[in-house]
């Protein structure tokens, strides 16, 4: 794929899934077939603790009851990272019909507080805070034809989205500390969280 990451998996059956172990703290991020939450549909979504990053192509899940039942409980005890939650919460509180998490962490408003001037948009951020390479959306192939599969396809998103979902927990780590520094800290959690 097109991954640097050493640990992605793609949960296909029921079973790998029910063998997953969450971290306190993980970030999650989803795709969706548009930007505008009123007509997006789900295509897939991943999470992870920025050691091991999970992908559940959404299209093809045959146990979605048991993710949106597990996913309701996380929320209410886990504490979740999201790059922009607005969106991604609005599409799976849309979807699967659940609450908002009780603890939301979100680092497009972090890097909004600390430095107001760059751009926050989270491909930005990878190039200019973790110096990373970075795969774009329009890189990931979208459309199957001789050469690419349905199952490419799904595994080319994968990585996609899981490399969203590593980097937005990296950019929480680096801001995090820098926040506390700059005393940013209670401002977010007070005003601009909510």
């Amino acid at each position: 794929g097109f991954c640097k990451y050493d640990k992605n998996m793609q949960i296909k059956t029921k079973e790998e899934f029910d063998k997953i172990v969450y971290s306190e703290i993980f970030a999650l991020d989803t795709e969706t077939t548009s930007l505008n939450p009123r007509e997006a549909e789900l295509e897939g979504f991943g999470w992870g603790d920025g050691k091991i990053q999970y992908y559940i192509d959404w299209g093809m899940c045959s146990f979605r009851e048991d993710v949106i039942k597990k996913f309701a409980e996380l929320f209410k005890t886990k504490e979740i990272i999201f790059h922009n939650a607005k969106f991604d919460m609005k599409i799976l509180s849309h979807i699967w019909k659940i609450d908002y998490p009780v603890k939301i962490q979100d680092t497009m408003i972090m890097s909004w507080l600390l430095d107001e001037n760059r751009g926050h948009g989270l491909k930005d951020l990878v190039k200019n805070v973790l110096k990373k390479e970075v795969i774009k959306y329009d890189d990931v192939p979208k459309e199957e034809n001789l050469f690419f599969n349905r199952e490419k396809l799904i595994e080319a998103m994968s990585d996609y989205c899981c490399a969203d979902v590593k980097n937005t927990y990296d950019l929480y780590e680096k801001f995090k500390p820098k926040m506390e520094e700059q005393e940013l800290w209670l401002c977010y959690e007070k005003i601009e969280l909510p």
